[in-house]
């Protein structure tokens, strides 16, 4: 075998060592699967590198206290994390997330216990903020679940068949036969009122998708002897409700910094909001 072969296989070889090594780590880092999006402190495989920051327009991104300015529909795993943050406008630049320079108003946020739920798993939310803020009732707390790629509201704390009425549920009723009415618990009138303590939302997983009309007999009793002083028919409500299912979910209360001092019933007033995003196993 003459020196030119010898030099050609060895040209082989080595190409050939280089190829190989080059594949081997190709599937080890690139197709390896990517970190988790959160914040360093979460452990050793989190860092807010590994957020996806992709976007086409600034709609597409939103502020997390945990990992800045990410895509809208990526989830900053920071469970646990109380933060004391400003929220910030965000812009979509060159394809990329980032933070603009104006600072949304009151450093207001949501915290939960965890980002990641079992199925039919409490839910925990804490508002967190700074300054005075105000409240429109109860309806200021929400859910919303995406679905065909779009956010879509199913809950309202303000819903007075789950939150502050006592509305049977359809399966604890009969539908078929008259009864006496169940008691009823009226809601109170929404008004704007000033944020104390640190309002919670808990959520069981759990909401309406259907009411129904059902016949019951209202009795009046007299106050002392319990005898029956009138009695008729009425139509009532009653509320199907459904287990939420795997996938993704926001917690949203909504605010507002001023407010008519003169007109508390007043909803002309510039509402914000801000949101935490879920997932349900």
């Amino acid at each position: 075998m003459n020196s030119k072969i010898k030099i050609l296989i060895g040209v082989l070889v080595i190409g050939v060592i280089l190829v190989g090594g080059w594949w081997i780590w190709n599937d080890q880092t690139i197709k390896s699967p990517r970190g988790i999006c959160g914040p360093k402190g979460m452990g050793t495989n989190y860092d807010v590198s590994y957020c996806d920051k992709t976007c086409n327009v600034d709609n597409d991104c939103k502020f997390t206290c945990g990992c800045g300015a990410i895509n809208k529909n990526e989830i900053c795993r920071d469970e646990g994390i109380t933060y004391d943050c400003v929220d910030h406008e965000v812009k979509c630049k060159e394809g990329k997330c980032f933070i603009g320079k104006e600072r949304l108003p009151k450093g207001v946020s949501i915290a939960t216990d965890k980002t990641e739920y079992e199925f039919g798993e409490k839910i925990t939310a804490t508002l967190n903020y700074k300054d005075e803020i105000y409240a429109w009732s109860e309806s200021a707390w929400s859910i919303q679940r995406w679905e065909n790629d779009t956010w879509t509201t199913i809950q309202r704390k303000d819903d007075k068949y789950f939150w502050c009425a006592n509305i049977p549920e359809c399966k604890d009723v009969s539908l078929e036969k008259i009864e006496e009415c169940p008691p009823t618990v009226l809601c109170e009138r929404e008004i704007w009122y000033n944020v104390r303590d640190m309002p919670k939302l808990v959520w069981y997983q759990f909401y309406k998708i259907e009411e129904k009309t059902f016949q019951c007999k209202y009795i009046q009793r007299h106050p002392r002897t319990k005898e029956v002083t009138s009695s008729e028919i009425e139509n009532r409500s009653c509320a199907i409700f459904n287990q939420a299912q795997p996938g993704k979910y926001k917690i949203r209360f909504e605010y507002a910094t001023t407010i008519n001092p003169d007109d508390p019933f007043s909803r002309e007033v510039d509402i914000q909001y801000v949101e935490k995003e879920i997932v349900i196993k």
